[in-house]
């Protein structure tokens, strides 16, 4: 079990977070995960496991075993307690490195936050990237980044440190000189965005290079524009407006966290 929880931790997770939900199709829309990278997961853990965790057997829509509750909330109970150990030990600890993700329509707003957190003292290192939103929320679920610039809080949970920075409206871009249908990756992969039938599509993770392609050759996408200052996010981010929020792990240190919630931008 230790080897499981050490090698597993993140498929873990995902799981604990899944179970809440009667089925996988039901999880998939709340844990930061399209449905085949779920199912996936929980094929690993089967398989490593030996047990079976998910119900195929039901025609349409598949439910969660009794085991896999079982596991879920063992894992849970590991986890807090690993948690609260580690949050005692590091708490008041100051970071000297620290690994950021944006997406690329925000990294104006990254860039200055970075640069106060270095002005803060004690952060030597930082890795700043831009990702596409499906990359973010992975990686940052998996451990992997300490801090993200994003429009929704991955895996629909609540998190510690959140910090609410403004409105980001996305804006509907058409240039009638090409005839082409503009994604990101995120859109294409999620459905959110549809080409018109027989139209090319371009799909690109590349703010800049669907920005290029509009302007140059034409076409219609959506393109996100500046942030806006505002005391509290959209009702929703299904609309033309979006909430943009910077978010730490659970595991941030308490002292530069208090310190970010005075940046200015």
């Amino acid at each position: 079990m230790e080897k499981l929880l050490s090698e597993r931790a993140w498929e873990l997770s995902v799981l604990s977070r899944a179970i809440v939900f009667p089925n996988l199709s039901a999880a998939a829309n709340h844990v930061g995960l399209s449905q085949p990278q779920l199912s996936r997961i929980v094929a690993r853990l089967e398989g490593e496991i030996g047990v079976t965790l998910l119900d195929r057997t039901v025609r349409r829509k598949s439910g969660w075993t009794p085991i896999a509750a079982r596991l879920a909330e063992t894992f849970l109970k590991s986890a807090r307690n690993l948690e609260s150990e580690v949050q005692m030990l590091v708490g008041n600890a100051q970071p000297r490195a620290l690994s950021i993700g944006t997406l690329e329509g925000l990294t104006s707003i990254a860039i200055t936050f970075a640069e106060q957190i270095f002005k803060a003292g004690g952060i030597k290192l930082l890795d700043l990237n831009v990702y596409d939103l499906n990359q973010l929320e992975e990686f940052f679920l998996k451990g992997d980044l300490n801090l993200i610039f994003t429009v929704r809080e991955p895996g629909r949970r609540k998190f510690r440190h959140i910090r609410h920075l403004g409105q980001q409206v996305v804006e509907a871009q058409q240039n009638p000189s090409g005839n082409y249908s503009i994604m990101s990756t995120f859109e294409s992969s999620s459905g959110l965005q549809k080409a018109v039938e027989g139209t090319p599509v371009l799909v690109s993770n590349s703010l800049a290079v669907r920005r290029t392609w509009l302007a140059e050759y034409g076409g219609t996408g959506l393109l996100p524009g500046e942030v806006k200052r505002t005391r509290k996010p959209p009702a929703s981010d299904t609309g033309e407006d979006r909430g943009v929020f910077l978010i730490g792990d659970d595991l941030f240190s308490e002292i530069l966290w208090k310190k970010i919630l005075g940046f200015s931008y």
